[in-house]
């Protein structure tokens, strides 16, 4: 039995723990929860998605002094590492490389035909930070290094998200179709991070056969449920099972997709007969606030899609050059988008 041919899934030898690049997943911890965090974010979360779309307008205008110190000297320790010899040498995957170079090259002339330059150049510092240290990560550290500052930096999140929810929940009792767990990030953003934390066990639990590694990710699991997100949920299943299909052997990974493709039939051939359970309770996961959504939208994701269409065909060009790195929303835009659909928007994604 052959295994399938991914480098970046060689197996490494077991370290011990004292040994892992604990400096720099801890720096990017601290930088990271200085910039993100908040520790009132649940009653934060619940006043914003049940308020109106000003809290949305002034984030969005203003942005928050924490964040900027936080990716300045973010910015200031990836250059600093670039700046230092590394006893590995980098190879240049032009395959790899390629689409990211002219992704960053795209965003940095966006700045010319953007809609509010200013916001697109706050947020490309903000870029700019990030990929020098990720470039001088890559750099720096193999993939089992990566792995591991990836685990330390959120599993340590995750840890201190747990307790202070266990803090809020101690002095504060929601329903529970209102509650999700947030830690201290919004819930979509705690399940990001959930997601890194699985996927880093997973692979550190392959190079050492260590069970801890799937304690944490048992732990990661329940708190991404809590989050009731169903998007990083999804995606969360599918690079779980990307990575384990490409970890396994050839033949595995083919009986895998076999049987995939089965249930997968047999669920649209039960939904057809309509022998199936009414599954939109299973897919607000318990959410007071989509219960009333039709899932067949995407609890109102078309809409906001339909007008962004509307939007771009008042300036065709927009379809090709967008509005700018990351400045689709602007606050006259939030505002519109939230008059648009009729309901009340507190995050700023899909």
């Amino acid at each position: 039995m052959t295994s399938l041919s991914v480098p970046v899934y060689e197996a490494a030898p077991r370290s011990a723990i004292w040994s892992w690049p604990w400096r720099t997943a801890l720096i990017l911890f601290v930088l990271f929860g200085v910039a993100n965090w908040a520790w009132d974010i649940s009653q934060r979360w619940y006043e914003s998605s049940s308020g109106d779309v000003d809290a949305l307008v002034g984030r969005i205008s203003e942005g928050t002094m924490n964040r900027q110190v936080a990716f300045a000297l973010l910015g200031v320790y990836g250059v600093s590492m670039l700046l230092i010899p590394s006893e590995r040498s980098a190879k240049f995957k032009l395959l790899v490389a390629y689409p990211l170079v002219v992704f960053v090259g795209w965003a940095l002339i966006s700045v010319l035909w953007s809609v509010d330059r200013g916001q697109t150049m706050k947020r490309l510092v903000v870029f700019l930070a990030m990929l020098s240290t990720v470039l001088a990560c890559v750099r720096r550290y193999d993939i089992r290094e990566l792995a591991q500052i990836a685990f330390i930096a959120s599993g340590l999140t995750m840890l201190v998200g747990m307790g202070n929810e266990a803090r809020i929940l101690a002095t504060d009792s929601p329903s529970f179709g209102h509650w999700r767990f947030g830690g201290t990030m919004h819930p979509n953003h705690a399940g990001m991070n959930c997601a890194v934390v699985m996927l880093s066990s997973l692979y550190l639990f392959r190079i050492s056969k260590n069970r801890f590694f799937l304690v944490v990710f048992g732990a990661g699991t329940l708190v991404l449920l809590l989050t009731k997100s169903r998007t990083a949920l999804m995606a969360t299943m599918t690079a779980c099972a990307a990575y384990l299909m490409l970890a396994t052997t050839a033949s595995r990974a083919v009986w895998a997709m076999l049987i995939a493709g089965w249930l997968i039939a047999s669920v649209l051939w039960l939904s057809s007969m309509q022998l199936m359970p009414d599954l939109n309770s299973a897919i607000s996961m318990g959410r007071d606030d989509i219960k009333t959504a039709d899932v067949k939208k995407l609890t109102g994701r078309t809409d906001i899609w339909k007008f962004a269409i509307m939007q771009a065909g008042r300036d065709p060009n927009r379809v090709w050059v967008g509005y700018g790195y990351e400045t689709f929303w602007t606050a006259d835009n939030a505002r519109a988008v939230s008059q648009y659909v009729r309901f009340k928007i507190s995050e700023g994604h899909s």
